[in-house]
């Protein structure tokens, strides 16, 4: 990934509804046949051969099917029965259909032992505070090599009242939003990008492909972030749900994202955008990764722009190339936790679940084979960690980040040789947000989350896209989500908020 950004997904299915379950989990290390090797983080052979063969249930989303999943899946086991004498099923799903999935499956009881979860897709924090996760905290003790190579500050972020519930997939934890644009629109037009400073810089570009280009989708999705326009993300999306406080701020007082003049500002802006042709007139219902997969999408917002991340683009965009361009420098943002794997409370196995969660975060075979499939078949190596895709690849998920610690895979090819310790170095040198690991309990407030979250669903995407007149809508949605309960949302946030600001010596 980083992050498919929400409005991405929210396309293909609409936007996104958070959901969750119940259960408690147990690793003692008290040397049964399920004990991991406290000593060097993984099962050693002899153990694993003395444990019971088990399946494990991993689901993820995936961002289009894989012909030759069977093939990888089968490679797979070869490694996971040797190291831990365990087979996995693998459980892809469409981005599109995740989460109802997901939500049904749990809460029929299904046993799954691996569940991916994120801060825009499954809620981690919402889930993880409503049972679906087993906590982890005793069964990761065993496993240091783990605990090593992710930095502590990411394990702190994957906190929830003082507990971890899932493993991060280390990656790049910046945000540095900016646009991915096709560079013969940029050439055709002769453009000059480095002149963009914010969003509205690219509109005179946005609007001649609107204009002039039949068939293309000048830009697939709403640019507004309330990091964009000077302020501080807490919790929540672009829902009603949103929480956000400005950083100059010293009084760190919590709005609701539909209070603010920023966001009556960017709907002003999508509007004109809608009514110009730069939002399509059935953006709304477009499948945006299908048209993005024909080379059909001039530009899209990214909440990331990262190093290397112009061949990814390209290689989802059709084939074209693509320029990155950032209106902002990189920053950490108080919730980084866009991708990780937990362990669900309907797991028969969490201890091998964890295992499991080790090996593929640890072991690079694993890794790169569940990433780009099968070396010969799927992709040709072209230098020590090069590879470029075959024409014939059955398999190659464009979704490395779901798995693990990307900073064990392959380069693709075109990507700078250095684009690991670029990130490294980006995570590392960041601006970090001083609300870095604020959570909020939402027990309190699950009728009006609920109900909130219903209307984010009826009005966002719409909204977000210039769909609907904000002038004509926009007040019936706010008096709607007064109606359900978006105040005391916001009054359950700040005393939450202000209580963890005095925790932390900061009020």
């Amino acid at each position: 990934m980083k992050k498919a950004t929400k409005w991405t997904t929210a396309a293909l299915a609409t936007l996104l509804v958070l959901s969750g379950c119940s259960g408690n989990g147990n690793g003692n290390g008290n040397g049964n046949a399920e004990t991991p090797n406290a000593t060097n983080g993984s099962q050693p052979e002899e153990t694993s051969s003395q444990q019971p063969l088990v399946e494990l249930i991993w689901y993820y989303p995936q961002a289009a099917a894989q012909p030759d999943l069977a093939s990888v899946q089968t490679a797979v086991n070869e490694i996971t029965q040797k190291e831990i004498n365990a087979t996995v099923k693998l459980m892809p799903v469409d981005f599109g259909s995740y989460e109802q999935k997901l939500n049904t499956e749990l809460a029929a009881n299904e046993a799954i032992d691996i569940v991916w979860t994120s801060n825009w897709l499954f809620s981690y924090e919402l889930n993880a505070q409503k049972g679906a996760f087993l906590s982890i905290d005793e069964l990761i003790e065993g496993f240091p090599a783990l605990k090593e190579q992710i930095p502590q500050k990411v394990w702190d972020a994957a906190k929830i009242d003082g507990k971890l519930y899932a493993v991060p997939s280390y990656q790049t934890i910046t945000n540095q939003p900016g646009f991915y644009m096709q560079k013969r629109f940029i050439d055709k037009y002769n453009f000059d990008v480095s002149k963009v400073q914010k969003a509205e810089d690219l509109e005179p570009l946005l609007e001649q492909i609107a204009k002039n280009e039949e068939g293309i989708i000048p830009l697939a999705n709403p640019v507004f972030n309330p990091y964009v326009h000077g302020m501080h993300k807490l919790s929540g999306g672009f829902g009603a749900n949103s929480a956000v406080v400005y950083q100059d701020d010293p009084s760190y007082k919590v709005h609701a994202l539909m209070d603010t003049p920023e966001y009556q500002e960017y709907l002003k802006t999508a509007r004109s955008w809608y009514e110009k042709g730069i939002f399509k007139q059935d953006i709304a219902i477009i499948d945006i990764q299908a048209e993005r997969g024909k080379g059909n999408v001039a530009a899209t917002f990214e909440t990331s722009i990262k190093p290397g991340g112009e061949v990814e683009a390209q290689s989802r965009g059709g084939g074209h190339e693509i320029v990155g361009i950032t209106i902002m420098d990189p920053f950490i943002a108080a919730d980084i936790n866009a991708t990780l794997n937990a362990v669900s409370f309907t797991s028969k196995h969490p201890e091998r679940a964890m295992q499991l969660l080790n090996l593929v975060n640890t072991n690079k075979d694993l890794y790169n084979l569940l990433s780009f499939g099968i070396e010969g078949k799927d992709y040709t190596k072209v230098a020590d960690n090069i590879i470029k895709k075959n024409e014939n690849a059955g398999y190659w998920s464009n979704v490395n980040w779901v798995y693990g610690n990307v900073f064990n895979g392959y380069l693709e090819e075109g990507k700078p040789a250095d684009t690991w310790e670029k990130t490294i170095k980006q995570n590392e040198e960041a601006t970090v947000s001083p609300f870095i690991g604020f959570k909020y309990d939402s027990n309190n407030i699950k009728t009006e989350e609920a109900n909130t979250t219903a209307l984010s669903e009826e009005y966002d995407t719409l909204l977000m896209t210039g769909s609907i007149n904000p002038d004509e809508k926009f007040p019936e949605y706010a008096d709607r989500l007064k109606k359900a309960g978006i105040d005391k949302i916001i009054a359950e946030i700040q005393t939450q908020f202000d209580a963890w600001l005095a925790a932390n010596g900061m009020k």
